[in-house]
């Protein structure tokens, strides 16, 4: 019996999962309110917003950025894990963490697509690889002068 009901209730936690990101021990959701992210993440971080609309999440100690947090219309949009590669350059670490970042979805992670991406800045080009995971989430892999890893949910584009 205890069986038939964890069954039931499987395709409820793995939709759940597939729309929350944890940044700093803290399950953030897409669609949560602003309020309830500042209620939850206020005071344990530092929490600085631009222009536009950005919640940069940094830790207190250190000041590494743990992610970022977009809001549209008072509502989660989009949320950026950092998973701090940007100091740690040596292939040992990068493999480290992006086998870190794709196991948490299992064994058999099955990609959706994988996208070379290039974008230019005043400062020069940049280049970045994204794994989809699913439709919300996905890995971005940025190369510039350093390696930065960032895993992101977001509301899919129309």
């Amino acid at each position: 019996m205890k069986i038939i009901i964890f069954l039931s209730f499987l395709p409820i936690f793995i939709f759940a999962q597939t729309k929350s990101l944890n940044l700093g021990g803290n399950n953030i959701e897409l669609g949560m309110d602003e309020e309830s992210v500042y209620e939850l993440l206020g005071p344990k971080f530092r929490l600085d917003v631009d222009e536009y609309d950005n919640l940069f999440i940094s830790d207190n100690s250190s000041d590494l950025t743990i992610g970022i947090i977009n809001f549209e219309n008072g509502r989660v949009n989009k949320i950026v894990k950092d998973w701090g590669t940007g100091h740690k350059n040596n292939v040992a670490g990068v493999f480290k963490t992006l086998w870190n970042i794709f196991r948490q979805f299992g064994e058999e992670t099955a990609l959706l697509k994988a996208m070379p991406t290039e974008t230019y800045t005043p400062t020069g080009e940049e280049y970045s690889l994204q794994f989809y995971i699913n439709e919300y989430r996905y890995v971005d892999i940025k190369i510039f002068h350093s390696i930065y890893i960032y895993e992101v949910l977001a509301e899919p584009e129309i």
